[in-house]
């Protein structure tokens, strides 16, 4: 049985995610309380209620948090074809922070997710970066750097 998660004090998706009439991607929410969370969570609007990241989905490990790791994952479920993830669809991977992938724990989870044989796309403000390998290498390589 898959546990069930909540956002808590995450608001990674807070400052990635745009949301129509509120803010652009890539700014934070004014909504966002200083300790993390939202200060609205119960009347958010419609657009923060229906995104649901790979992490609270149960599609990542527990300790694979947005805002712990710098990195907010979309549901691997829009890469799905016929109930298989798709090769062909490149898992969005957006950046919380400047820089959140080359950190060692974001190459690491990069590399993780690599393994799988899937294209990555890394979206960090305003610049999109898509990684077409289907193998961990690239990410291997810069952690041995």
């Amino acid at each position: 049985m898959q546990e069930i998660r909540s956002c808590g004090e995450c608001s990674a998706c807070c400052t990635t995610h745009a949301v129509k009439a509120l803010k652009n991607s890539f700014v934070p929410c004014v909504h966002t309380a200083a300790t993390g969370g939202c200060q609205i969570y119960p009347d958010r609007p419609l657009g923060c209620r229906r995104y649901r990241c790979a992490w609270l989905q149960g599609e990542l490990k527990l300790s694979e948090r947005p805002d712990h790791l710098g990195l907010v994952v979309n549901s691997f479920a829009h890469q799905r074809v016929s109930g298989e993830l798709s090769d062909q669809l490149p898992i969005n991977v957006l950046e919380v922070w400047e820089g959140a992938a080359s950190t060692r724990i974001g190459v690491a989870f990069l590399a993780r997710l690599a393994s799988y044989g899937l294209a990555i796309e890394i979206i960090t403000f305003g610049s999109i970066k898509v990684d077409e390998s289907v193998g961990p290498e690239p990410y291997v390589d810069r952690l041995l750097d």
